[in-house]
This record gives C-alpha cells, structure tokens and sequence, in this order.
C-alpha cells in the first residue's frame, strides 16, 4: 500500500522561493541549466535507462503482429504505457497513476503519437490483415522532478536504438526471421521531439528550467514544451495558476528549440558509442554527457610537531600537493596501482622519505617550548590528517 507524500513545511517552501528570488538553486545549477544526463544500453534493442539527476527512467519498446485498424488498415500502430511504482516514491501507487501520470502519459501521447514521430505506414505488412504494433513502456524508477523531460529522452532514444525483425510475405504466408537469420529493421522516424519544462514562481515573474523535486513543490505553475531540432513546435501545455505573455512563451519555445538540439546530439553520441562498443564484443555501454565529473586529487594536510613555531601551537601545516608552507616536510602519499584495479585489492601505499619520516613523525616536541593550555597535543594527537574535497 502507497504511503502519505511527505508534507512540504512554510519554512522549507520559503526557504527554496527565497534561495530562486536570489538566483540561486540548492543543487548549485544556474537558472536554465540542465543536470547531468547519463543514457545506460541494455542487451535487448529499444530498452535504455536515462538518468537526469535524481530522476531515473527506464524505457522498453516492443513489437507485435496483429491486425490493424478499421480506419487505418495500411498503418501499424503506436502506443505508450507510462507505470508509477513505488520504487519511484512511496507515495506513488501503480493501480491510479493521479495527476503526475496522467500528465505525463498525456504529454508522451501528444508529442510522440500525436505528432506523427514513427512512420506508421511503414509498419504495415499485409492491407486489412497484418501489421507491426509498437508500445512504448515507461517505467518511472526514481522520482526527482522533471519526470517528462527525462521520460521523452528515453523514449526518443529507445525509439531510435529498437530495431524489429524482418518479415517475408508468400501469397498467404507471413514468416517472422529471427535476428540470426536476417538482419533486424530500424524503425524510420519523421523527427525527434523533446519536452522541456519550465517553472515559473512569484506569479510568472521568475523561471527555471528542469525542476527538481522540491521546486516543483513551491512552484505557482508549469509549462511543457515540445519541439524538435527543427524548432518545430509538436505541442504545448501549461499547468497551474499562472498568465504569461506571449514574448515569455515565444522566449521559452526558442529556448526549447535549443535544448531539444542539444538533446539530440547527445542521442546520437550515445547511439554511436553503444554501436561502437557491441562492435568490440562488449555488451554494454554507457554515456555520460551534459556535465563532466572532474577529478580532484585529495588535499592532505598534516600537524606535525615543529621546534621553531610556538605561536601555532607547536604545529606546522602541511600541504601534500604544494608541499610545506615554510620549509620542505615529509609527506603521506596514497598511490594507485594499476596492477590491484579489481575491487577489494585495496591501494598501494608508500612512504616518501624512509626511516627519517617515521622518526620525524613520532618525535616528541622539545622541552624548550611552553605551550598554552589550548594548545596542548596529547600523545595520539601528533599526527592529524584532513582529507578536504
């Protein structure tokens, strides 16, 4: 059974409006910047999983013979199935989806379905008998706001990575080749659309671009683009209690013109290094974009008994990267050997200086300095080491 969704106090509501009306964001970002987006392949063609922050969403396409339509009987058919677990929040229940999932199945429908994104016709193995029916699964893992945009990027990539297997038509006969035998048919796609959100609080007058979840809390009201690299715009929904002008939605739409370009180019790197990676044999490959993790080395900084500083309580700060701050000290370096990569081999670990670190170390201070009473180090205190982010 679902839980209660965790009320959101007026100190924790203002605190976040606040923080906006500055110019600030609590995960650090700018006011139309995008978290990082990282796209995960799976074995099968047409599953992926797109993680945009704290928002997780999976994607798995699939394909089945069956007869079309009346109205359309030379076109296959498209569809979308959106699933809220609980896996996502617990407040989430899968049998009524509330709002949030009507909304977005809504929005996936009309701006992949509607919008005339598959070729349909295509889809159409026999007129009136046989045709491809493709369905677009959702499954929403984590739930940190922004839960369309990220869905759109996995399923416009699932689309784009499915591939459906051939099939050989003989007067009455339709015959489904396996992947062994014949090489799979990607699907043909008209374009690429992308929804991109935008917040806005204070009655209109401020805006942010890919909500989290606890803006999307505080937030007056909420506008839904879609639109493809073309700047087409597929179509357009606002939501809550908010008026904007038309130069606020004619500026939104052109800056989702922007992102959505941005989006598919990361679709494609993404696409064109899992093809990369299968080539050598691997069975997965992953794509981290729209923000790069850097590297820091770790800072160590050590207290080190000293015998010409009192005025610091008999201590001596020093840096492992630039060295000592007054005269060259021995240092505790941590390497890494390539040779001990698997997990649980630990690191190496060497010592600079040999036998005279060791005794510079665990030398007592000299009897010549009187301390003050704050500055006292006791026995297990001679060697203190800070690892600074």
């Amino acid at each position: 059974m679902p839980m209660r969704d965790v009320a959101f106090s007026k100190r924790e509501h203002d605190f976040v409006v606040e923080a906006l009306s500055k110019k600030i964001r609590i995960d650090g970002r700018g006011m139309l910047e995008y978290r990082g987006i990282t796209i995960h392949f799976s074995l099968d063609p047409g599953c992926c999983v797109v993680n945009m922050g704290g928002t997780k969403v999976m994607v798995q396409v699939v394909a089945e013979l069956c007869r079309p339509r009346e109205s359309r009987q030379s076109e296959g058919s498209l569809g979308v199935q959106v699933e809220m677990s609980m896996m996502a929040a617990p407040h989430m229940d899968p049998a009524k989806p509330g709002d949030s999932g009507a909304e977005l199945q809504q929005m996936l429908e009309r701006s992949i379905v509607m919008s005339q994104a598959v070729d349909l016709e295509e889809l159409c193995v026999r007129v009136g008998e046989k045709s491809w029916n493709i369905q677009i699964f959702v499954h929403v893992l984590s739930h940190d706001g922004n839960l369309l945009d990220c869905a759109t990027i996995a399923s416009m990539t699932s689309l784009k990575h499915f591939k459906r297997p051939d099939v050989s038509v003989v007067g009455q006969e339709v015959t489904i080749h396996k992947f062994e035998d014949k090489h799979p048919i990607p699907l043909t796609l008209h374009h690429v659309p992308f929804c991109v959100s935008f917040a806005f609080f204070q009655g209109g007058g401020l805006m942010v671009v890919d909500p989290t979840l606890n803006e999307e809390k505080v937030m007056d009201g909420k506008l839904m683009v879609a639109v493809n690299k073309h700047k087409e715009v597929c179509c357009l929904q606002m939501s809550g209690q908010i008026q904007l002008s038309k130069e606020q939605i004619l500026n939104c739409t052109n800056l989702a013109s922007t992102k959505a370009q941005t989006f598919y180019d990361i679709i494609e790197t993404s696409l064109e290094n899992d093809r990369k990676q299968k080539a050598k044999g691997n069975t997965r490959s992953t794509m981290m974009s729209s923000r790069k993790q850097e590297t820091k080395k770790p800072q160590t900084i050590k207290l080190l008994p000293i015998n010409n500083k009192p005025n610091n309580g008999g201590c001596d700060i020093i840096d492992s990267n630039n060295k000592s701050h007054d005269e060259p000290q021995p240092t505790w370096l941590t390497q890494h050997d390539s040779s001990t990569a698997s997990i649980g081999e630990g690191l190496v670990n060497t010592w600079e200086g040999g036998d005279d670190v060791i005794k510079a170390l665990r030398s007592p201070p000299p009897d010549d300095i009187t301390p003050d009473d704050d500055d006292v180090m006791s026995s297990s205190d001679e060697e203190v080491t800070l690892m600074l982010d």
